[in-house]
This record gives structure tokens, sequence and C-alpha cells, in this order.
């Protein structure tokens, strides 16, 4: 697979593709997670990977920030306990967000207490996103993460994610496969299809491309 896109910081870039396309291996291999790619990464300034410069940073350095599909919390520990692991991780980082502002803004109060069992697959995605970015990271994948969802619930998350915008500095690279998300989300699209990309700098320009094919 060849690529070659810049996507803004503070902005939402949806990775789009069929399954297989490659949108995951791409993500982990800008987070530093994945080897065997050539080529350059550069992230806000900073070279993390440079193949001929033999420069190649490692991931806990390039601090990358996963949401997947399945909220990734700690079953064990309640929302709130969940939140107070990730900002003893972010503690000091530049850009951690204030905790209290996130709670407000992914509406959390009412189930800091419980365990993730005992909330809704809405509930626990938005805990998952509010965790990740008290933790500081400089970049934020999200991995399809309302592909196992009704509609109803991605009509109830959707706005959340939106407001992720306002909360990180960085840039979220959004993985998906669904135009519903992808035109609800996007600033900017970076289409994976048949081993190359192309990179739109508006959802109106992809869906102009998308009817012209």
């Amino acid at each position: 697979m060849s690529v070659e896109a810049n996507v803004s910081a503070q902005s939402l870039c949806c990775i789009f593709g069929e399954s297989g396309s490659g949108k995951t291996s791409l993500a982990r291999v800008v987070a530093g997670l994945e080897g065997g790619w050539t080529g350059r990464v550069l992230s806000q300034g900073q070279t993390w990977q440079d193949s001929e410069k033999n420069i190649l940073v490692p991931a806990h350095e390039r601090r990358v920030g996963f949401v997947f599909q399945g909220a990734e919390l700690f079953t064990h520990m309640s929302v709130s306990k969940n939140l107070d692991f990730a900002e003893r991780c972010g503690a000091g980082r530049v850009g951690q967000p204030n905790r209290l502002d996130l709670v407000k803004t992914f509406e959390l109060d009412g189930v800091l207490r419980r365990l993730p069992h005992e909330i809704s697959g809405g509930e626990r995605q938005r805990a998952a996103i509010a965790q990740t970015l008290l933790a500081a990271p400089t970049m934020l994948v999200m991995d399809e993460p309302m592909a196992s969802m009704s509609k109803a619930m991605k009509d109830g998350l959707i706005p959340f994610i939106r407001r992720s915008r306002g909360s990180f500095s960085g840039p979220i690279l959004y993985i998906t496969h669904s135009e519903a998300e992808l035109e609800a989300l996007a600033d900017s699209v970076l289409l994976l299809s048949d081993g190359r990309s192309q990179i739109f700098d508006s959802v109106t320009q992809f869906f102009a491309h998308d009817r012209v094919k």
C-alpha cells in the first residue's frame, strides 16, 4: 500500500475504505505499532519515522491514543477509577484536558460509580474517549468505534465524537467504511483503495469525486 497525506492538527480526518484496504494497518504504522514499512511519518513538527535517515521513534514516545469498537475500559474498575488511571498516566503532559470538563462534555456524571458492564454501549464509548483524552495523547485514533452499534446508538454517540475535537488539540484519525459516519464527522477524508491513497480536503469534495466515479 502506498500512502501520501497531510492531516491538519485539531481536525478529524476519516480514513475511509472497504474492509481489508489497510485502514487499521496505516493507523498502527503511524502509531509505531507495526514495522516493515518504508517512508516518513511526521507529527506536529516531529519526525517519527524516516527510513532513509534511519529514524524510528518508538510507540511509547509517540503516545497515540486509540479508541476501539469495544470500549477498552478496565472491567473491574468503576468509570471514575478508569478516569483516575488515565489522569495519572497523563499527569504533567502538555495538553492534558481538565477532568471535570471532560466529565461534563461527555455527560458521565451519572455513571462515574458504575462498572463498565453496568452502563450502555454508548456510555462505555463516551467513557473510553474521555479516558483516552485524559492520558494526554499527541494524536487520537478512533478505529471504527461505532461498528457494532445500532443506528439509534450511533446517532446518540456522534455528537459526543464531534465534541472530542473541542477537548483535544491534536489530529484525530477516524477509521470507518460507513459513508454516513464520514458525512457526519469528517473535516477531511483519506481514501484507501486498490493499494493507493487519495486525500480530500472536505466531505463535499470526497462525495463529488465519488459521484464522478
